[in-house]
């Protein structure tokens, strides 16, 4: 197995060397790192002091009843993205969500909750706020708004601009509003006469606006970005003049104010604040966040990625994590080497452990700020971790002490792999180390060719390495290396055009191989041929492992580096015969 992405600052209750056919007919996961969820979040609203609601990615939704202190993950019954969230009252309550695609959702609950249903939501629905129980309005990314009369259960469209993608809305009263958007163009829309029609108020282009925010028809505020700077506009003239200022690049995101001075910007990594109606902005610390929403003058509520949920009770004054999180960094690799006992390794020499199935998790030291990126037990007591800088570091009282080995190597490596207590091997950039005493001293096979990216034997003697080398420019081709005799000689194979990121064997014979793309390849003859796998999913997600309970029921991890951190990028595949995948959720 190599190092596995989808464990990013994320830990499941499975862990891919220990699972049971359970999870195939139950379908049941759970989030131990970070509490309750680790999906983003994008927005968070509250019907009062004691029940509030957020809502993130793959159709979170996440209530509190007791002011924040606990929150309960809701059935949404939608795997959309959900951007935004209005609570009329405790018990109705509305979310929106879309995806790149286009495909939208518009969500109710009017039982707090127990039960979310789908009504024929406007196209693209970005952004939603309600001035009575009855009357609401959706903003679009389509360029559209929308206004309903009768609680959601019908939306006519009062106003259309397709050149611009409008993201946030806000009513000052029932027929005082405004919605913001961007591209190609800023655009902000006003209406007086409760949404019947809408002007632009904006005299300011370029920039992506993202969030509105009015303390009175008069004094309001917009917060985006432009190319080079962040920007913030105030007006005390209900738009038709507005005051310019350029923070530096922090990416913000949302405003909102306790009282008619002070007021709050997040960012993505900052948080800004103004005690003189936006004259002055101070950073006031690293708060960061997707949004930020305040029930009262001194309870506040900033939410974001990976289902960051961070509290304060005095203003803003102090904010505290509400979410129970482990580690921040992010985690490459699990290994269970019993039942009961697991690993997780990941950035900055984190290395994680469970002695109750994954309950609960304890950080041990490492000794390292390395990027660890693969760990591997033998048994209880002996295992092995590597990654960048040639760091190899090896255990033999369970995780308790671990030691630097002498690696030979500066560069990464990728992935570890025992095929007993004393022959291992560890593969990286053009390396591959074997050992033959549990670790303690490596010999350097002399490979020096591509990136290799996971190992895996399945006896003493043939085992199976695959990675890829740089052609030109964005092109690579896939290596596949098969061993008859214990890494003294390698056989290779080359896959055009793919990276190839992980190998597994689920029997003695049958092996699989993940890449970019959704690429699988199967062998039934021990890794001398391999076989593509058409499966019906077009892609753009990585195969980055796999785990089988058998022969044929297996998951395979899909990761994306590249999509933007708004939107999730981990996907979990599933197959119960070796052959048809389906798409799981996490």
């Amino acid at each position: 197995m190599k190092k596995s992405n989808f464990l990013t600052v994320t830990i499941l209750t499975m862990c891919f060397m220990f699972f049971s056919s359970y999870l195939f007919t139950q379908n049941a996961w759970e989030w131990q790192n970070p509490l309750p969820q680790g999906n983003d979040l994008h927005c968070v609203k509250f019907a009062n002091e004691s029940v509030g609601y957020a809502v993130g990615n793959v159709g979170t939704i996440i209530k509190t009843t007791d002011g924040g202190e606990n929150w309960i993950v809701q059935n949404s019954g939608t795997t959309i993205d959900l951007l935004s969230v209005y609570a009329v009252d405790e018990n109705i309550v509305y979310a929106t969500g879309m995806e790149d695609s286009g495909s939208g959702t518009l969500l109710k609950t009017t039982n707090g909750g127990e039960d979310w249903i789908e009504l024929n939501e406007p196209y693209k629905p970005r952004s939603i706020f309600f001035t009575n129980p009855e009357t609401g309005y959706i903003c679009s990314e389509s360029g559209r708004i929308y206004k309903t009369i009768d609680s959601g259960e019908s939306w006519t469209e009062v106003n259309y601009d397709p050149s611009t993608r409008l993201q946030c809305i806000y009513f000052v009263n029932e027929d005082v509003g405004f919605a913001v958007g961007s591209i190609p163009n800023g655009t902000i829309y006003k209406t007086i006469d409760a949404g019947e029609t809408w002007f632009d108020i904006n005299d300011q282009n370029n920039y992506w606006y993202r969030s509105v925010y009015f303390t009175s028809v008069d004094t309001g505020y917009v917060v985006g970005y432009g190319v080079y700077e962040d920007i913030i506009l105030s007006t005390y003239n209900g738009g038709d003049d507005w005051t310019v200022q350029y923070p530096e690049e922090l990416n913000l995101k949302s405003i909102e104010f306790v009282n008619q001075n002070t007021g709050f910007i997040v960012g993505l990594n900052d948080l800004l604040k103004t005690t003189d109606a936006g004259v002055t902005w101070t950073n006031v610390g690293s708060y960061g966040g997707n949004y930020i929403c305040f029930q009262n003058q001194n309870l506040g509520f900033i939410v974001g990625e990976y289902g960051k949920i961070m509290e304060t009770t005095d203003g803003g004054v102090n904010w505290n994590y509400q979410n129970l999180t482990v580690t921040d960094s992010k985690l490459n690799s699990g290994c269970f080497p019993i039942s009961n006992t697991g690993y997780s390794v990941g950035e900055n020499g984190t290395i994680l452990k469970t002695i109750d199935g994954g309950d609960n998790w304890s950080v041990q030291s490492s000794g390292t700020n390395s990027y660890l990126t693969s760990v591997h037990f033998t048994d209880f007591n002996n295992g092995i971790a590597v990654g960048c800088n040639g760091t190899i570091l090896r255990t033999t009282n369970g995780g308790v002490n671990w030691t630097n080995q002498v690696s030979g190597t500066s560069g990464c490596l990728n992935s570890v792999f025992f095929s007993d207590s004393d022959i291992g091997y560890t593969v990286g950039e053009g390396t591959i180390l074997k050992t033959t005493n549990g670790g303690i001293d490596w010999i350097d096979l002399n490979f020096g060719y591509g990136s290799l990216t996971s190992v895996y034997f399945i006896n003493n003697d043939i085992g199976v390495a695959v990675g890829y080398y740089h052609i030109i420019n964005e092109f690579f081709n896939g290596l596949i290396f098969r061993t008859n005799d214990g890494g003294s000689n390698w056989i290779a194979d080359t896959i055009p055009d793919k990276k190839l990121k992980t190998v597994i064997f689920s029997s003695n014979a049958v092996g699989f191989i993940g890449g970019e793309d959704g690429f699988i390849l199967k062998s039934t003859d021990q890794g001398e041929h391999w076989e593509e796998i058409m499966w019906p999913l077009n892609t753009e997600y990585d195969i980055e492992d796999f785990y089988f309970l058998d022969e044929n029921q297996g998951y395979a991890v899909m990761n994306n580096d590249y999509i933007s951190s708004h939107l999730n990028n981990t996907k979990l595949l599933k197959t119960t015969d070796g052959f048809e995948w389906e798409m799981e959720y996490l």
